[in-house]
């Protein structure tokens, strides 16, 4: 029994937390003070809890749209901006086709983040290989790894 119970627990916890939306109201005071004073300007951000670590507030800002995680201390992680391959640097398309040579690019952001700054994260696929991959505005690849699996909804 002892280890059927802790087969069950390893199944239950191999799968990643998916976000669960919230209210503005169901966000700690903290995380909301510390994203007002990040954004000042926005108004309107939809909210998801992120696992039991932090929160995700997608906006919009100059007609743009955006996304920024904060932990449950108020300390910004990140913010994401969607772009296109065209929006690129040289730099990082350059080693895009050298590192990556092959591979389609199926999602683009630009991520900036406070210990890493700006860097750009892609989703590439080639027959069945997928990786999320992350190049640094010099070009230089920070992660290659293959993207955790997505729960499907019933």
């Amino acid at each position: 029994m002892k280890k059927l119970i802790v087969a069950a627990l390893a199944f239950v916890l191999s799968f990643p937390l998916a976000a669960q939306k919230v209210s503005s109201e169901e966000v700690p005071r903290i995380v909301l003070n510390a994203f007002k004073t990040r954004f000042p300007e926005v108004t309107g951000a939809k909210w998801e809890k992120e696992g039991a670590t932090g929160f995700e507030a997608s906006f919009k800002m100059n007609k743009e749209s955006y996304s920024a995680g904060f932990d449950l201390e108020g300390r910004w992680l990140e913010t994401e901006k969607p772009m296109t391959m065209k929006a690129l640097p040289e730099v990082v398309l350059s080693t895009l086709k050298s590192e990556f040579n092959g591979f389609q690019v199926k999602e683009v952001e630009s991520v900036e983040t406070p210990d890493r700054g700006s860097l750009y994260e892609m989703e590439i696929a080639k027959g069945k290989e997928t990786y999320e991959v992350q190049i640094s505005a010099e070009g230089k690849v920070l992660k290659k790894e293959a993207p955790a699996p997505v729960e499907k909804k019933k």
